[in-house]
């Protein structure tokens, strides 16, 4: 977890290579996006596991529904795009 799928990567190195465009300064770019997955996919699965425990309140709690839609808010700020 953290870094681009391998996939995802190969495609990008093997477009990169056909036009000629691979560098180290590519490897650095490869580098920077991985991070920024990294975050990513952390925070989506935080949010994944906050929304089964936002089912699991559903069937129980009406007070724990609204601790868990505060949690939900917060991922979801963190992961909107800068203004």
């Amino acid at each position: 977890m953290g870094e681009l799928p391998s996939e995802i990567r190969e495609g990008f190195r093997t477009a990169y290579n056909y036009f000629g465009l691979f560098s180290e300064r590519t490897d650095e770019n490869f580098n920077r996006v991985d991070a920024k997955y990294g975050v990513i996919h952390k925070e989506m699965m935080a949010f994944q596991a906050t929304m089964k425990e936002l089912v699991t309140a559903l069937r129980e709690d009406r007070e724990e529904i609204k601790r868990i839609s505060k949690g939900i808010t917060k991922i979801a700020d963190r992961l909107a795009p800068e203004a």
